[in-house]
């Protein structure tokens, strides 16, 4: 998602090393001017692709929270005012007073609104990047677990693990062979693992929330602290194909599962919905970037459509995704299906380990990225310079780390954590910005009329909502 971005539009420049440490960016997507052009089908799979992130692991958890028709409509009723948003901004260039310099909303904010209204806008985008950086690092020590424990038990030869779901009081029992459900707590599990002393010692080792976000520090902390982060655009590709990947994984194991609609936990509406609005208001915020991706467009009077396209494919996608593995899953929908639905998978599994190995290194050469986004913002505004010293950038490195683990160890729940912070950025961002410039703009036109201004309200007013009801969500 962010490589992508990155790669097309700051990084993938020819501009020598004293240069680009002088060039500093005016919000997360500042970018420098190309002569290339792009066509549309490249502008739409670029939009498409930044929409592809951590969000399509948590769309079948989300369903279980929602139900299965409360919950599709609310990925498209969200897409659909993500979309519109993000059309407003499109079009809010063409009324600037200069559009070829504008490089982000940001400017666009600070020509309507003013100094404040471009500074909010920065905050809220780097407030997300944060929230996303955490929810990579609990992903990324996800992930180095699994792999780790999977070529440890390729060492210690086991039984295939059975898993037995028995619903309490109705003699309703389920057993799959490479399934699990972490969270079951009326349910037994059988496990037929051995307990080994030396088992017992590598679990107290290797930890998945107590020890693993430490040792990924390791990893992380080094290759954090690089002056410019170039190399890692390098791998921009990875995670298109981790995104496709994914799409059949969960295809090709619902195929082997078939459907099975009459187990319990499945209802087509449920209270919860709100887990939905929250997370796909992350997965579909691509408002602080989309300029930078359609100011290469090679007829931008097709801006919108190609917009509109991508975020229709993304939908798609979302749905196909949470809809068939929402569908197929065979055990308790609502008390099985985990936040990262890799997490139902044992560690053994060949096609899962895959994915997550995959997941892994694209979270390795991301993280770093989200980092130097931050920081240059950071440093501009705090010292007046990009890289005051290696010194202020290992302490802001080390302050997000620590953050990140915390959360890794103490709170460790990717889905409530995506859907606060995208509620939450989403309300101010891509709900209210976006009004206000659009009213803004109308006023100074002199082409205010009470229908349009009593949308844009109601926008502002379900993007509060939306962020609201996240605190109702058990």
């Amino acid at each position: 998602m962010l490589m992508w971005l990155l790669w097309q539009n700051y990084f993938n420049q020819e501009v020598n090393e004293d240069l680009e440490i002088q060039i500093v960016p005016t919000n997360i997507f500042y970018l420098q001017k190309r002569t290339k052009t792009q066509s549309s089908f490249i502008t739409i799979f670029s939009i498409w692709n930044i929409t592809m992130g951590t969000s399509l692991l948590s769309t079948p958890w989300a369903l279980s929270k929602s139900g299965l028709l409360a919950g599709i409509i609310s990925i498209v009723g969200m897409n659909a005012l993500m979309l519109f948003t993000c059309c407003l901004i499109v079009r809010s260039v063409n009324h600037c007073e200069e559009p070829r310099k504008v490089n982000d909303f940001s400017d666009v904010c600070r020509e309507f609104l003013g100094q404040w209204g471009s500074r909010i806008s920065i905050l809220f985008s780097i407030v997300t990047l944060f929230c996303v950086s955490i929810v990579i690092w609990i992903l990324l020590s996800n992930f180095l677990y699994s792999t780790v424990f999977y070529i440890y038990e390729m060492q210690q030869p086991r039984n295939t693990t059975v898993i037995k779901a028995i619903q309490g009081g109705n003699n309703y029992t389920y057993t799959y062979k490479g399934l699990l459900c972490p969270s079951l707590s009326n349910y037994s599990l059988t496990d037929q693992a051995s307990t080994s002393e030396q088992d017992r010692l590598f679990h107290r080792i290797w930890n998945k929330t107590a020890t693993v976000p430490l040792f990924a520090i390791l990893i992380i902390l080094p290759i954090s602290c690089f002056r410019s982060p170039t190399f890692f655009t390098k791998f921009n590709s990875l995670g298109t194909v981790v995104s496709i990947y994914m799409l059949a994984f969960v295809i090709w194991k619902s195929i082997g599962w078939g459907i099975h609609w009459n187990v319990p936990g499945t209802s087509l509406a449920e209270a919860g919905f709100p887990s939905v609005t929250g997370m796909m208001s992350l997965a579909f915020f691509t408002h602080n970037g989309v300029l930078s991706v359609l100011r290469c467009q090679k007829h931008p009077e097709n801006n919108v459509r190609d917009l509109t396209i991508a975020y229709v494919c993304s939908c798609i996608t979302y749905v196909t995704i949470g809809l068939t593995f929402y569908l197929c899953f065979p055990l308790p929908k609502d008390k099985c299906i985990e936040s990262i639905f890799l997490d139902n998978f044992p560690a053994d599994d060949i096609l899962s380990f895959l994915g997550r190995f995959g997941l892994m290194l694209q979270i390795i050469t991301i993280f770093p990225l989200l980092l130097y986004i931050m920081r240059a913002q950071v440093m501009l505004v705090i010292f007046g310079a990009f890289y005051p010293s290696f010194r202020h950038i290992f302490i802001w490195n080390c302050f997000v780390t620590a953050v990140c683990v915390l959360f890794a160890v103490f709170f460790p729940e990717v889905g409530t954590i995506m859907r606060y912070s995208g509620a939450f950025g989403s309300l101010f961002y891509c709900f209210t910005l976006p009004c206000v410039v659009t009213y803004y703009i109308m006023k100074k036109e002199d082409r205010l009329f009470w229908p349009m201004t009593t949308f844009l309200g109601l926008i502002m007013v379900l993007g509060l909502s939306n962020f609201i009801s996240q605190i109702f969500i058990e």
